[in-house]
């Protein structure tokens, strides 16, 4: 990984997530628990979640080794990015899992779900109910009425929503236990089961994942606990994310396979202040209690500020606007992802806006974008519902407020607006809505109000919106969305095939230019110079019709039929006359089509010189005559730079080809012998339809070029070629030497 990133002009260093941070530290405590070796740093390298390779050295601080576990720390360190959580120590214990718990059980480190007095492992959580005192569990119970009596929903997510089949509440006891022993001086003890008004409810009791059977993660201190459904973890379950997760699975099972080692491991991870710590984020806000989060799906931290977010959005916006009428707009990767995949958008028009809709549609309409799609999850997006264009949470959160409007303009109940009200995040609410049976007339209503939103905010884009649940799964959108999606994808699904004819011979087209003339669908050909037999190849667009002359059309009309065709997703061959990089006008057309987002690639050709040196075999470049070649033409209608005059490029003496130049022979005669690179007697041909059955060719001296071309009536479509190459005194190579001794021959 590099170390540094540039930002809006300013170096800034990377910084590594809390996840990688917590993933390096297990691996580092599993090899020492396992080889007993002593670290001071870890080497431990992750995939971030676009499949890349990353890789760091962290130095490990404060390692302890108990008799059956080993515990360090790696600080995090956040880079040039703000972040609350820079600088903390962020520790993992680990232990063989026939280990686990065999260690002293007044040690608070190791005692991370369970107390001492707890239930055995396998032993059924009623069987320590007798060993509680009658007041202990007094205050627990009033301590549990207190704090979720009076909140249906919260009693609902702790003691329902977060039981299995089994009745059981997958839920870290500690972190209950720390809310309740502030309130009842429990000292830590466990309720083994909760009842209200004499109504037993599910016991809280301690189960192993079943999706990590082999490694268990566990959260200790300053690990939050996740108390609200929706989010990235189930309710009750440590706040520790998928992509941590994986990475610590990731790293483990190498370090295993390379050590040999079979068995499991419990891991425990920590991080000391995050209590406090976590006062300073929104993990109250959305449903994380007690503890930090421990995140990242990269691993990696890049430094950035809103303003400098900005003005890279704005940047990136102009670049890809100047070669795209048309743009996806995408707050992150869920809209990404959706826009790339499902919609197969090229990543040349998806930019990735960030907390900043606003910025980015005002910076599109600047830069003259025609057609916007905006796609991303509920969550940012909601926000466009209420004429929010900054979606960052510490700017405004009435998502809820929002979508409870739209609900009830759907016809939701009272009853369903109470529980919405109550949701912590979109997608909760949405299932509700689903539930409900209102989520569809939700979602078109807030479509609606968001795209008018932005519409009136840039009325010159034509403005679409597709939003989505984070599982990807689309939840609304606007009428036209999936029209421009489907124009966009055709669009990118065809390509434009610059084509080269050859000189004029039909069969000295290439093999690839045949097959793709006999493959597209629309063929716009030069027809005053190409030859016509090579249609006979393009039967299929023949047959449909769909033949062009580009001799009586000017370049917008070309780009039109172009721009039609491919928005039907048609193959289109653009056939030019020799190789289409030699005075093809390619450059032109291919500007146009990157303005529309059109692909396109070239097929080259043979040109007339190649042809009109075989018609005289003629090489340009003998050996003591001369080793190059120039190509160029003489000045008409078209300028060419001041420093590429004939004269100044005939002063070199060399072999040259002049195209284009056949109805200005007196002129070019003057300009080639006043170089000084050429005299009277320089040999000089004119070759007229190169390959052509009505080729001609004229062989003569520089000094009679004028009135030979007369002589013929030779005016157009003729190459005039000039230099010693055409006589007769030339040096032997030393290709074929015998005396000379080469690699190639």
């Amino acid at each position: 990984m590099r170390e540094y990133t540039t930002k809006n002009g300013k170096k800034m260093r990377r910084g590594y997530t809390t996840g990688v941070c917590a993933a390096a530290a297990v691996k580092a405590s599993a090899e020492m628990l396992l080889t007993g070796a002593q670290m001071d740093t870890v080497d431990f390298h992750w995939r971030p979640s676009d499949g890349s390779l990353a890789e760091a050295e962290f130095p490990l601080e404060d390692i302890t080794r108990g008799d059956v576990n080993v515990k360090c720390a790696v600080r995090k360190d956040a880079g040039d990015d703000p972040d609350a959580t820079d600088g903390m120590l962020v520790y993992a214990e680990v232990y063989r899992k026939e280990d686990y718990r065999k260690d002293d059980p007044d040690d608070s480190s190791a005692d991370d779900d369970r107390t001492a007095d707890s239930p055995a492992a396998g032993e059924p959580a009623a069987a320590g109910i007798e060993e509680k005192t009658a007041d202990q569990t007094a205050d627990l119970v009033d301590v549990i009425k207190e704090t979720i009596a009076d909140d249906p929903a919260a009693k609902a997510a702790v003691l329902q929503g977060m039981s299995g089949p089994d009745g059981v509440i997958h839920m870290r006891w500690n972190k209950v236990a720390d809310f309740l022993n502030e309130e009842s001086g429990s000292g830590g003890a466990k309720p083994p089961e909760v009842r209200e008004d004499e109504t037993p409810e599910p016991a809280l009791v301690i189960e192993e994942d079943p999706d990590e059977p082999r490694f268990i993660i566990k959260g200790g201190q300053g690990v939050g606990i996740v108390t609200k459904p929706g989010l990235d973890q189930p309710a009750g379950s440590p706040a520790i994310n998928s992509g941590p997760r994986r990475m610590i699975r990731e790293g483990l099972e190498e370090l295993c396979g390379e050590l040999g080692y079979e068995g499991g491991l419990v891991i425990v991870l920590s991080i000391p202040g995050g209590e406090k710590t976590a006062e300073k984020t929104f993990n109250p806000v959305v449903g994380v209690e007690g503890g930090l989060s421990i995140l990242g799906t990269t691993g990696i931290v890049e430094p950035m500020s809103g303003k400098a977010v900005e003005d890279t959005v704005r940047a990136e916006i102009r670049v890809k606007a100047a070669s795209s009428d048309f743009l996806a707009l995408v707050p992150g990767n869920a809209g990404h992802s959706f826009a790339a995949g499902e919609l197969q958008i090229p990543d040349r028009w998806i930019v990735t806006m960030s907390n900043y809709p606003g910025a980015s549609l005002d910076e599109a309409m600047d830069c003259g974008v025609k057609k916007v799609l905006i796609i991303g999850s509920l969550g940012k997006l909601v926000k466009l519902a209420g004429g929010i264009f900054n979606t960052h949470s510490h700017e405004a959160d009435a998502r809820i407020d929002i979508m409870m409007r739209s609900a009830l303009r759907a016809g939701a109940s009272p009853d369903l607006l109470l529980e919405m009200e109550k949701c912590v995040t979109t997608d909760a609410a949405a299932d509700l809505l689903e539930k409900g049976g209102v989520l569809d007339g939700t979602m078109r209503d807030l479509t609606g109000r968001a795209a008018d939103h932005v519409r009136r905010r840039v009325p010159d884009i034509q403005t679409e919106i597709i939003i989505l649940k984070n599982t990807g799964e689309v939840l609304g959108f606007t009428d036209g969305a999936f029209d421009i999606a489907e124009e966009i994808m055709k669009l990118s699904m065809s390509r434009v095939y610059f084509v080269g004819a050859g000189s004029g011979a039909p069969d000295l087209i290439t093999v690839r230019g045949m097959k793709l003339l006999e493959e597209a669908d629309v063929v716009i050909y030069a027809g005053s110079l190409v030859n016509p037999e090579l249609l006979d190849y393009a039967r299929k667009a023949v047959d449909a019709g769909e033949v062009y002359n580009s001799a009586e059309l000017h370049l917008e009309q070309i780009i039109d039929i172009i721009k039609d065709a491919a928005a039907q997703g048609k193959k289109i061959v653009r056939l030019h006359t020799g190789d289409p990089s030699i005075y093809g006008a390619i450059r032109e057309q291919m500007d146009q089509l990157d303005k529309l987002g059109i692909t396109y690639e070239v097929c080259p050709g043979v040109s007339s010189f190649s042809a009109a040196a075989a018609a005289l075999n003629a090489e340009y470049t003998l050996p003591g005559v001369s080793q190059t070649v120039i190509l160029t033409r003489m000045e008409g209608r078209t300028p060419v730079p001041e420093n590429e005059k004939i004269r100044l490029l005939a002063a070199h003496g060399a072999s040259m080809a002049i195209f284009l130049s056949a109805s200005m022979t007196d002129s070019l005669q003057q300009e080639l012998l006043e170089s000084g690179g050429y005299t009277e007697d320089t040999p000089c041909a004119i070759v007229y339809k190169a390959s052509w059955p009505e080729e001609k060719k004229i062989v003569t001296t520089l000094g009679n070029l004028a009135q030979a071309a007369e002589a013929e009536g030779i005016t157009k479509t003729a190459l005039i070629l000039v230099g010693g190459f055409l006589g007769s005194e030339h040096e032997l190579s030393k290709l074929y030497d015998k005396d000379f001794h080469t690699e190639f021959r």
